[in-house]
């Protein structure tokens, strides 16, 4: 007979179990542990008819094997003949959803009252569980065994009364219970909770595995179990580094990657180089570890056991094992699990830390092991873990082992990781590895002595490291230069001789001190590069050509020739160390210097200098050019020195040559002299301004009443000056008085309106132009001004005025006036000498006092003038005309 049983209904929740139980029937439902959100009403419905349909599949599939069972099963699951209570066996139902994954299983556990304690009270319980339907997630019970309990173990309990206990573990490593609640539940009670375990009791409450309530319905309990993720933390120690630090990485969550921290810690030693009486090549050097990965020997506890880094190493099974770190990377839980499954309880053979390999501490670990533990793998991993280690027994062998292995045992800076602890608020400790620090002793010189090499102790008598050898640095250090006296050879002159601008010969005279003359050597480099253009085996590569040489009067034995190409055609100060060696590396050094020479010519440029057009001085290259020659010129001012000529142009006068003045970049004395070869300056000249202006002629009514004023005088003068040329003033004419734009001058020279006033009577002053260009270059004219009595006089006819004009004035009027012609002064002339008046002017007071007026305001002796004066008084013409 098949018993009806009524399932319960399926709720998911994320990141919790839910368990359904009854006193026949337990449901449970369990999912990847994220965040617990709030839904949409609608959104609940959806969910809600998404499970109702899932759970039908999976009753259906239930149902029909269930109904395929033999009877011989179908019978132990719902009651046994050795069973006291056959009525109180059934079963439990636990269906489980990995949201994360999207997979749900459903498992059955059946449950089945066995023989009595001995207590006289209480029964065994014998749970099996097994897969129904869905995909397999892992679900485990803690234990298969468990018995019933009471509240009072002493009295008799009830043939239908049972206490029934179930502990469920996570299928998943690395996460940890969270919470439970069991408010609303009427018969199961939490028990206790665990990191990876939690445990229930369900209380038949005296009903067996039977329904109860009037309305004959199954009443279920709901259980909420929730699971997170672990959390830990990476620390970082610079193990032995001098300076520097790194941040810690709090809250890792288990399950997701993160990079690690990029190292920030040094780890330098300082070495200190002692000429011990001689000099060092180098005073001190810094021997910098070099960072090689970060150490991870932190325990990984994995199916109970607790894995130390001598037994796994996770960077190194990853590194010595390539098909393993392609697949998995550095994540350390799938690595544990796979050295597991694959070699512990596989038959694989792979190195899983720098000490250890399974097979080889089987092999060379001991006999006693051997006897003990036969071929049990996991046997000897806890023996390894346990004793082995430190009882520095053989843990790996010599045959299939990289060379060093301890290099892979590292991550490397800023890794890529996963999962480096499976402990919840694990505490990860990563230490840096360093390399050794190493320096490479240099050499050191010392004259009359042989460098033998150095020695950690000052009075050494023997040296204990060659230049050149590599010494590993773990503190800071100072090595002592050792020396043997020799007789070295003596240098005793030396001079530098220069080849154009190719290069130059330095010679020296060495003479030998008693121990020979084994080589000399011309360590030379510009000033202005230092010694990065010297070649770093110069004492092999420079020597000097030994001959008879004989130079501004002595005698050398060795030269040597130093290119400009070879030291990037620098013509600056050169420093030159030669050094004479004796047959047992003693040496004797001297020092020099050299710098290239070129000359000037200094080019008068249409004037002269000392009397020449030329002067050839010259300079060193890379120096000031100090003082220069000054040139002369006439009509000129003498502005300095340029590298560049002036052009010339034909003057169409007389077709001489004629300077086009361009302004150009004058050099001065503190500018640096840097041109290789033969330099040409060329003179620069401003040109004096010129001013143009005559003798002059006024009147004395004209000066007393004021009428004589600067800028009329500047209006009788004119002042040009080439440099200021342009497009617009193609003369250069100067702006009378002061031009600030152009820095320009054109006034007359200390005139006062006082001065003028003050004449009492006809005579003749000077007046001086003054003309400033904007170099600054001055130029001064002085005129003679004639001041004359003017007034009319009456002539015969006293009724009738005119203008006397005196012969010795002819050539002192303007060029335009009317009275500059000859032919018109003798007309008049004529005139009034037969007293016969060529025009008749009529004039009342009123006129004449116009016409005063108007001369005030305007020049009339010049042509243009007289014509627009006749024009406005022509009406004052003629004998008839009215007054």
């Amino acid at each position: 007979m098949k018993k009806k049983v009524r399932k319960g209904v399926c709720r998911f929740l994320c990141g919790c179990m839910i368990l359904f139980m009854s006193p026949c029937s337990i449901q449970m439902i369990s999912a990847e542990t994220v965040e617990e959100t709030e839904v949409a009403e609608s959104e609940k419905a959806e969910v809600l008819e998404a499970e109702v349909l899932e759970t039908e599949v999976l009753e259906t599939e239930e149902t029909k094997q269930l109904e395929e069972m033999p009877d011989e099963l179908t019978s132990s699951v719902y009651g046994s003949a050795q069973t006291w209570y056959p009525e109180t066996s059934g079963y439990f139902i636990l269906i489980v959803r990995d949201n994360a994954g999207g997979r749900t299983a459903r498992y059955r556990i059946d449950c089945n009252i066995g023989e009595r304690h001995s207590n006289g009270i209480n029964y065994r319980i014998y749970y099996k569980m097994y897969l129904i339907g869905g995909d397999e997630l892992g679900i485990t019970l803690e234990d298969r065994e468990y018995y019933t309990r009471h509240d009072n173990a002493t009295s008799e309990i009830g043939a239908r009364e049972y206490h029934l206990p179930v502990t469920f573990r996570l299928p998943e490593l690395g996460h940890h219970f969270e919470g439970v609640s069991t408010s609303n539940c009427y018969q199961t009670y939490f028990e206790s909770m665990e990191e990876e375990t939690c445990s229930f009791v369900v209380d038949t409450n005296g009903c067996g595995m039977t329904p109860w309530g009037d309305d004959g319905a199954w009443h279920n309990d709901n259980i909420e179990v929730n699971y997170l993720e672990n959390r830990y933390t990476i620390h970082y120690d610079g193990n032995g580094a001098t300076s520097g630090t790194v941040a810690s990485q709090p809250d890792v969550l288990y399950g997701k990657q993160i990079q690690l921290q990029q190292n920030q810690y040094k780890k330098e030693y300082t070495v200190t180089l002692d000429g011990n009486g001689g000099t060092s090549e180098a005073e001190k050097l810094t021997a910098e570890s070099t960072f090689a990965g970060w150490e991870d020997h932190n325990s990984f506890y994995y199916n109970g056991i607790e894995f130390p880094w001598y037994a796994f190493d996770a960077s190194c099974y990853a590194k010595a094992n390539q098909d393993l770190l392609e697949s998995f990377g550095f994540n350390k839980a799938a690595l544990v699990k796979h050295f597991y499954q694959y070699v512990i309880q596989g038959r694989e053979r792979r190195i899983s830390s720098p000490y250890f390999r399974l097979t080889d501490y089987m092999k060379y670990g001991g006999e006693d092991l051997k006897q003990a533990f036969g071929s049990r793998r996991e046997s000897y991993l806890l023996h390894w873990i346990n004793y082995g280690y430190n009882e520095h027994r053989v843990g790996i062998g010599t045959i299939g082992v990289p060379e060093a292995l301890s290099e892979l045992s590292v991550y490397e800076d800023k890794a890529q990781v996963l999962n480096l602890s499976s402990k919840h608020k694990g505490e990860v400790l990563l230490k840096a590895q360093w390399k050794d620090a190493e320096v490479i002793l240099p050499s050191a010189k010392r004259s009359g002595y042989a460098f033998a090499g150095w020695a950690d102790r000052k009075d050494a008598k023997e040296p204990v490291y060659n230049s050149g050898d590599k010494v590993v640095v773990t503190e800071n250090q100072t090595f002592y230069a050792i020396w043997k006296k020799s007789k070295p050879p003596v240098i005793e002159r030396t001079i530098s001789i220069q080849n154009g601008t190719d290069g130059f010969y330095t010679y020296a005279f060495v003479r030998d001190g008693g121990d020979g003359i084994k080589k000399t050597a011309f360590a030379v480099w510009s000033e202005n590069q230092g010694q990065d253009d010297l070649t770093a085996e110069w004492q092999v590569a420079e020597l000097g050509e030994k001959g008879d040489y004989f130079i501004e009067g002595q005698n050398y034995n060795y030269r040597y020739y130093t290119s400009a190409i070879k030291h990037k055609n620098e013509y600056g100060r050169h420093l030159i160390s030669i050094y004479a060696y004796d047959s047992l590396d003693g040496y004797a050094t001297a020092d020099t210097d050299f710098c290239y020479c070129f000359p000037i010519i200094f080019v008068g440029n249409g004037g002269l200098i000392d009397g020449e057009e030329t002067k050839q001085e010259s300079r060193y290259y890379g120096t000031p050019y100090g003082e220069m020659p000054d040139a002369v010129r006439e009509n000129f001012l003498f502005l300095g020195w340029s590298t560049e000529p002036d052009a010339e142009q034909d003057k169409e006068e007389d077709k001489k040559p004629d300077v086009i003045w361009q302004e150009k970049e004058l050099i001065g004395e503190e500018d640096v002299f840097c041109h290789a070869g033969e330099q040409r300056l060329y003179a620069q000249w401003d040109e004096s301004p010129v001013i143009e202006a005559k003798d002059q002629y006024y009147s004395l009514t004209d000066a007393r009443s004021g009428r004589i004023t600067e800028k009329m005088l500047l209006q009788q003068a004119c002042a040009k000056d080439r440099e200021s040329s342009s497009e617009d003033n193609p003369d250069g004419i100067l702006k009378s008085g002061v031009d600030e734009e152009k820095n320009t001058v054109f006034c007359v020279e200390d005139y006062t309106e006082e001065e003028w006033k003050n004449f009492a009577h006809e005579g003749t002053t000077t007046i001086t132009y003054y003309a400033k260009d904007a170099v600054g270059n001055v130029s001064r004219k002085q005129v003679i001004v004639y001041l004359v009595d003017t007034t009319s006089q009456q002539v015969e006819d006293k009724e009738k005025t005119f203008r006397f004009i005196s012969e010795k004035y002819l050539d002192t009027i303007t060029q335009d006036s009317i009275w500059r012609r000859e032919g018109n002064y003798r007309q008049l002339e004529e005139a009034l000498q037969r007293n016969t008046a060529l025009e008749i002017w009529n004039l009342s007071h009123q006129q004449m006092n116009e016409m005063k007026e108007y001369e005030l305001q305007h020049n009339t002796g010049k042509m243009t003038e007289i014509e627009r004066f006749r024009n406005k008084f022509i009406h004052c013409i003629g004998e008839n005309t009215e007054i």
